[in-house]
């Protein structure tokens, strides 16, 4: 009786048949479906209705076609001051954050472990008083120089939000570190590099992307900020894009102007996205 040999597979994919590939595909891309649906739900599907919405004047009750008057409308009521003033945020907020949470982190990584849960304990400890308890504390600290109604407004509300979000750069940065390859470091000393040596050129090189990546999240927020404008200085000449949607939005029941005022400031963002990935790429 003839012995049936097994099917040897040869390491080359040349001779796998066609569809073979097209079973891999098509089951590779199964995968990814419930990623699409769930993208389409909570990212595209919104963007439609806020798309919609923004052409029309409405209070959802009554539907008035106006096309992209509120468009016009929205930088004939202040938004324009709006959006330099988010500019200035995006100025005085995203860098100094991200590099003074960089700084801890790389200033911390020579302690001991437990010294450093601590600390990052106690740099995160702003981010559980954000919100109404910490905002009333600031209110009251600023307002003692009656800071909150002078030229100085944007700057004191950016030095507040500093405070407040460093502690979860640091946390990002600090564990980071810890996953970096020790052996670099081990050869470093073996080397003779001093401490400061070690962290400005062995530990800070390998952090960059991370702090690239941390910077783009830091300007997107810096961009969508209006809690603790509403809560400090809920004024014109503090205003942020977002503040802006807030109130036409949720306190004046402008729908539709508010819609197209999102519009233009997701435009911007991907605008400012864009242009720092270019600016990297050419790098």
């Amino acid at each position: 009786m003839k012995t049936i040999q097994p099917a040897v597979v040869e390491e080359s994919t040349c001779n796998l048949p066609l569809f073979y590939f097209g079973a891999t595909v098509k089951t590779n891309r199964l995968y990814f479906l419930p990623l699409l649906i769930w993208a389409a739900l909570l990212v595209v599907l919104p963007f439609i209705i806020l798309a919609i919405v923004s052409l029309y004047k409405t209070n959802f009750l009554s539907w008035t076609f106006v096309g992209v008057k509120n468009y016009k409308s929205a930088f004939t009521r202040g938004y324009g001051q709006s959006i330099l003033n988010s500019f200035l945020y995006l100025l005085l907020i995203p860098f100094p954050s991200t590099a003074i949470s960089l700084a801890i982190a790389i200033a911390m990584s020579s302690l001991l472990k437990r010294t450093q849960s601590i600390l990052r304990a106690l740099y995160y400890i702003p981010l559980f008083g954000a919100g109404i308890i910490s905002s009333l504390f600031w209110r009251w600290v600023l307002k003692t120089g009656n800071v909150l109604v002078g030229p100085f407004a944007i700057p004191a509300l950016s030095l507040v939000i500093i405070i407040s979000i460093v502690g979860s750069g640091t946390l990002f940065f600090s564990l980071a570190i810890q996953n970096l390859d020790p052996q670099i470091i081990e050869a470093g000393k073996i080397d003779g590099a001093s401490p400061f040596q070690i962290k400005t050129r062995l530990i800070l090189p390998q952090l960059w992307q991370l702090f690239s990546v941390m910077l783009l999240f830091s300007m997107i927020g810096a961009l969508q900020l209006w809690e603790i404008i509403y809560m400090l200085a809920p004024y014109d000449h503090t205003a942020s894009m977002m503040f802006n949607v807030f109130q036409d939005g949720f306190q004046f029941g402008k729908y539709g102007l508010a819609s197209a005022e999102c519009i233009i400031m997701m435009l911007i963002i991907l605008l400012i996205g864009s242009v720092k990935q270019f600016i990297e790429k050419e790098k």
